[in-house]
């Protein structure tokens, strides 16, 4: 059972840490207000009838300390003659900053302004009943619903969640982390009676059901089978928040909401961070299990599409070393100024020195290649033998270590290269030579650590 009176201590901590200060809040309000003031000027001078809208956390009153950004959108008028890239061009010519152009579901800018997080998103007003002219126009009815429906007090419990979710890794539905938005977080405070600790109550019941917030809207689950978790949007019964919450994330909040509700502490919501040391090092060099990393040049694209290509890397290279018969522990990536490192963990550091191989169905007429090559070859130890409708045969084979597979893998496209990623100019190298490279660059020892130890901070 939960020590309430604990976790009330905890809790409290936490907010006095998260909560933004008078003079945070002021601040931000002023960049707002400046900022609303020239694009409004900007639009009317370029004939662009526009409602600007503050959303986002913010706007919400959700927002963490520390984590500042603004988000604003543009919204015209359903019948307005102008389109989104129109709008962006013109905002990017009158107002000189450093914009960046982005696009997820829709075209969007994005910069720093005074060092605060500057996202512009243009889109049409939303009229029920008439089809979407973007594919966010919905978004800015998130705010009047969460404003409408979290309790008195709610905004401090959703705060909690964030940082919570943050402290284990979960908190972000971008490609890198595929967690919970902050939207998503909202909208489980809402449906968990506006308290943090019922939401860690029911984590390892979440996947089993469909969040809905409108009596009326029935959604089978299967409807969303391919996704971990169903929370549908109060603002489009269509459309699942959670749709970019992957099995991992879930998981990893299911274990640590359990630990938490036996023993509140900090370190869920601030995991420490740990020293490196030269006996940090000493610990790779003599830890058990293999590990490489594949060193690449960072590509000159934008985060979103970066992270994608690199989990596809990712997942390319576990499915080719399990084939290969290496059991893969672990695959994570850090993203420096220049490099790009992705660390595979395995279990062996070798290939096995004998293999299966498995041949075509014994019900059709196309074995002959297969057995001649093998009845008589000094590496066959059995077989060729129809085993289970196929022909199989059991050969030795030469060891490879991780490196060397890995290497033979790019080399001969049986590791799929995403077309941004330069792994013609890549490395791949092997725990010794690994660590004698990174060893004085603390966060790359301190990254690869914890994927060693795999242990999650806050059972330290």
């Amino acid at each position: 059972m939960i020590s309430e009176k604990l976790a009330e201590q905890v809790q409290m901590e936490v907010l006095k840490r998260i909560h933004p200060s008078k003079k945070e809040v002021a601040t931000l309000k002023k960049l707002v207000d400046d900022l609303k003031g020239k694009i409004s000027i900007i639009l009317k001078k370029a004939g662009i009838t526009a409602r600007i809208e503050l959303t986002g956390s913010f706007s919400r009153d959700t927002w963490l300390a520390g984590t500042r950004d603004i988000d604003l959108f543009l919204i015209l008028p359903y019948d307005s003659p102008f389109n989104p890239e129109e709008v962006l061009r013109v905002i990017r010519q009158k107002l000189s900053l450093e914009w960046e152009k982005r696009h997820a579901q829709h075209p969007y800018l994005f910069t720093y302004y005074h060092n605060v997080q500057v996202e512009i998103i243009p889109c049409y007003e939303y009229q029920q009943g008439r089809p979407l002219r973007s594919p966010v126009d919905r978004s800015p009815l998130h705010k009047k619903f969460v404003l409408t429906h979290l309790p008195v007090g709610g905004n401090d419990e959703v705060r909690l969640l964030k940082q919570f979710m943050k402290g284990i890794g979960v908190y972000g539905a971008d490609i890198k982390v595929n967690g919970f938005s902050g939207y998503l977080v909202e909208l489980l405070i809402i449906h968990f009676a506006g308290r943090f600790l019922e939401v860690l109550k029911h984590a390892n019941t979440l996947a089993e059901e469909v969040i809905t917030f409108d009596p009326k809207v029935v959604t089978p689950r299967e409807a969303f089978k391919e996704d971990i978790l169903v929370v549908i949007d109060p603002t489009d019964s269509s459309r699942n928040v959670a749709s970019a919450v992957k099995e991992q994330a879930l998981t990893n909040f299911i274990a640590a909401a359990s630990r938490y509700l036996k023993r509140p502490s900090l370190v869920y919501f601030f995991p420490p961070t740990k020293r490196v040391t030269e006996q940090t090092v000493n610990k790779l060099y003599a830890h058990p299990l293999a590990f490489a990393a594949i060193i690449y040049p960072r590509p000159a694209i934008v985060d979103d599409v970066l992270w994608g290509q690199i989990r596809k890397l990712e997942a390319s290279v576990a499915k080719y070393l399990e084939r290969q018969e290496l059991r893969v522990i672990s695959i994570d990536t850090v993203v420096t100024q220049e490099e790009v490192f992705t660390f595979i963990l395995t279990q062996q550091s070798h290939t096995p020195e004998e293999r299966w191989q498995t041949g075509p169905p014994v019900a059709l007429n196309n074995a002959d290649e297969f057995i001649r090559k093998y009845q008589n070859n000094p590496s066959t130890i059995y077989g060729p033998a129809p085993i289970g409708k196929r022909w199989q045969v059991f050969v030795k084979q030469k060891a490879k270590r991780l490196d060397e597979l890995i290497t033979e893998g790019i080399q001969r496209k049986m590791i799929t290269t995403p077309s941004h990623l330069q792994l013609k100019e890549s490395k791949v190298l092997f725990k010794d030579a690994l660590l004698e490279q990174i060893k004085e660059n603390k966060e790359l020892i301190r990254f690869l650590s914890q994927l060693v130890v795999g242990k999650p901070p806050y059972l330290c």
